[in-house]
């Protein structure tokens, strides 16, 4: 009978090369858990950056006017990206509704104009991107205010803490994973508005709806808008199941004990539901 190594050999060998893969990852790993922990300071520049007139920027069918006013940016991350800015002045948010579905939709919170748009001024932004908020907000070189000193910020440690306390909702980590996926756009935008308080718009590639519009107020969260953009992206999500068949049923003829409560005025209801799914093998949701 011909001799026959051991196959613990055979393993050990083929550790190797999965041994020196970890251990190449490793400082990666490390510079972004010391990334994350530096954001979790919320610190910001101490002296605010001018504006130039007419800032705008974009993302999905959103789009800001920043009309007066001056911004902080974030401390930045070891490799220097800046991942947010704390804005104060007079701006105004646009938001596109132009499916007639999500327009009825929109229309239970807030008014819409004629041609479809929604509309809100504002005078304190929280913003949150994956690196570059200088370049977005079109900042001058050289007097960006990235270079410090730099100070724990008020607004932005208020609107962090009330994310985490009551949606459970960890932004810096999301940040943090932008920074490590290449051509990520991920951004969070959230505005104190005239009429509405805050209000909070978010583009997430790696969700099956990237682009979402929310408030919470008086301990209840109200989705305003949340649309599924058809731009192919770096991070986006793939289906782990094909859903063939759906059956969802829902009974919601038991009312709550609570009072009515938001804008629309909903009394809460006690819901029954049950679902039946048929799934199949699983797909890319994007090319």
């Amino acid at each position: 009978m011909p001799y026959r190594p051991p196959r613990l050999l055979s393993i050990v060998v083929l550790m190797l090369p999965l041994s020196a893969a970890l251990s190449a990852a490793e400082p990666a790993a490390t510079s972004a858990q010391a990334d994350y922990e530096r954001l979790l300071g919320w610190r910001f520049a101490s002296a605010p950056t001018p504006l130039p007139a007419g800032t705008t920027f974009a993302r999905g069918p959103a789009s800001w006017a920043l009309e007066s006013g001056s911004v902080r940016l974030q401390e930045p991350t070891s490799g220097g990206a800046v991942t947010g800015a704390v804005f104060e002045g007079r701006g105004r948010f646009r938001l596109e509704v132009a499916d007639a579905v999500e327009r009825q939709q929109v229309r239970r919170f807030v008014e819409l104009t004629p041609d479809g748009f929604l509309e809100a001024d504002f005078r304190r932004m929280v913003l949150r991107v994956s690196g570059g908020a200088e370049e977005l907000l079109a900042l001058p070189a050289g007097s960006t205010g990235s270079g410090g000193p730099f100070e724990r910020s008020a607004i932005a440690a208020e609107r962090h803490g009330h994310w985490l306390e009551h949606l459970g909702t960890d932004v810096d980590a999301r940040v943090i994973i932008g920074l490590l996926t290449p051509g990520s756009d991920y951004l969070l935008a959230a505005f104190e508005t005239d009429r509405h308080g805050w209000l909070v718009y978010e583009h997430d590639p790696r969700k099956l709806e990237e682009s979402s519009l929310h408030r919470f107020k008086d301990g209840v969260y109200e989705s305003w808008i949340s649309l599924d953009q058809v731009e192919a992206t770096t991070d986006a999500v793939t289906d782990t199941l094909d859903i063939r068949h759906a059956d969802i049923r829902a009974d919601l003829t038991a009312a709550g004990k609570g009072a009515p409560c938001c804008v629309t005025e909903t009394h809460p209801r006690r819901g029954r539901f049950s679902v039946e799914r048929l799934f199949g093998r699983a797909r890319r949701r994007r090319a």
